[in-house]
């Protein structure tokens, strides 16, 4: 091991950000939090969670005030999700949704969590892999993929 404080610390810094996404997840069924922020002259991108789901997109600025970097809440419910995200194709939680001033790409809660918590306990695991192993691997992750766009 070269740097063993250094996994240690990498570790418990994903294991919070992962406990704070959990803490995002239960908050986004009563509240809608967001931070946009201006990307260039005449767009911005923003995140958002609400009801379960992280969104991430990008959007045409029609006014200055609209690039500032903020962070909003207000009260939400889920009558108000379905209606601002009607149109996006929605699978299993994921989705995504292009049109001409929008394009957003949304996740469930949980993949972020389990996302986060998978980084953390990484630099812990011994990883010590065969080019069997990795082939293997490498055939499961495009089987899936392949699926993915099979089942599109």
């Amino acid at each position: 091991m070269i740097h063993p404080k250094l996994r240690i610390a990498w570790s418990v810094a994903c294991g919070i950000a992962a406990l704070l996404l959990v803490g995002l997840w239960v908050r986004s069924y009563w509240r809608i939090d967001r931070l946009k922020g201006g990307m260039s002259k005449t767009s911005f991108v923003y995140c958002s969670s609400h009801w379960g789901t992280l969104t991430l997109g990008t959007a045409y600025a029609t006014m200055a005030d609209e690039l500032r970097w903020r962070v909003t809440t207000r009260e939400g419910t889920k009558v108000e999700f379905q209606e601002e995200y009607q149109k996006a194709e929605i699978i299993a939680g994921f989705g995504k949704l292009k049109d001409d001033d929008d394009s957003l790409v949304m996740l469930p809660h949980w993949f972020a969590v389990v996302a986060m918590a998978t980084l953390g306990i990484s630099p812990l695991l011994p990883w010590r892999f065969s080019l069997r192993t990795l082939l293997i691997a490498t055939t499961l992750v495009a089987v899936g993929l392949g699926l993915i766009v099979w089942l599109r």
